[in-house]
């Protein structure tokens, strides 16, 4: 035991003490590098890195940049940098790209004179998790399912009235239901037109030759699911390239590709190099986009859309 001004206190007591000035020192050193960036992320990808070093974990990122930056400029910068080209919202000023991201690639994205903001969140598979964050959520220092939570405690949702609640409710079962009847309607008459000699479905089909070895293409694939995740049978993808991808090859910048969600509620593409959009059409008129999906030679992507 020891005394301050008289009052006994434990060895404990004084380890956690320094335990707690430790982790205030380390803080600072992550803000002092990584001003810009989330500290939670920072320590996260630190602890990743040291358990695999060779294998950069797989993260969604998100930048937020100033008002009134050229977007285009930004997606280049973004793209040149992570090597994956970035979905863009908010008019231009939050741009999210999922990478295998490295403490290099951080700080070169704290770095950039438009970025105000940088976080993050693990994924462990190559799925993005899409926008989760808002500008300023940075500055709380955490990240994830964490910051979902702390949310949820400071902004506690409010009651609405009963009858519009109910009118809500039954909206969503109402389309749910819709959505089921059109997706069994789809099976028979997918069924009878594979019976009756037709294609199988879920099988792409372009628009135009795709001049490229298999070596040279991409794979892409996932599942599409509706409302309250049903598997979205008769659904359609479709891939459209809206742009090339630096040091690849450049034939076909218009390529599209399309298919049809059949039974197991799965898609799948081969594709040749590009920035690419996709669309999931599913029956009820409802369409799904995910824009500037980087795709690369040789390179596997897991990719699922939902209603």
């Amino acid at each position: 035991m020891s005394k301050i001004e008289g009052v006994e206190f434990p060895k404990e007591f004084y380890e956690l003490q320094g335990l707690k000035i430790q982790h205030d020192k380390i803080e600072a050193s992550y803000k002092e590098i990584f001003p810009k960036v989330c500290t939670g992320l920072v320590h996260d990808i630190l602890l990743r890195l040291q358990q695999d070093p060779r294998n950069p974990p797989l993260y969604t990122v998100e930048v937020f940049t100033k008002e009134g930056t050229d977007s285009r400029a930004c997606r280049d910068h973004i793209l040149a940098t992570t090597g994956t080209a970035p979905a863009i919202y908010d008019h231009g000023t939050h741009y999210v790209t999922h990478m295998r991201l490295t403490l290099e690639i951080l700080k070169k994205l704290n770095d950039f004179e438009y970025v105000l903001e940088v976080m993050g969140d693990y994924t462990d598979s190559d799925a993005s998790l899409g926008p989760t964050h808002n500008i300023g959520d940075a500055h709380l220092g955490i990240t994830g399912d964490h910051l979902n939570l702390q949310r949820g405690k400071e902004e506690p949702e409010k009651s609405s009235p009963v009858k519009k609640g109910s009118v809500v409710s039954n909206n969503k079962k109402i389309r749910t239901l819709v959505y089921a009847l059109i997706g069994f309607v789809g099976v028979i008459a997918l069924a009878g037109f594979i019976v009756s000699g037709g294609l199988l479905p879920n099988v792409n089909r372009s628009t135009v030759p795709v001049p490229f070895q298999s070596s040279d293409l991409g794979m892409i694939s996932g599942h599409v699911t509706g409302p309250s995740g049903l598997r979205a049978i008769g659904a359609s993808v479709i891939a459209h390239k809206i742009q090339g991808l630096p040091g690849t090859d450049q034939r076909l910048p218009d390529y599209r590709t399309n298919a049809i969600v059949f039974i197991d509620g799965k898609y799948v593409f081969n594709l040749p190099p590009g920035v690419y959009r996709f669309t999931a059409a599913f029956p009820d008129g409802t369409n799904h986009i995910v824009n500037t999906y980087a795709v690369w030679p040789g390179s596997v992507h897991s990719l699922d859309l939902k209603y």
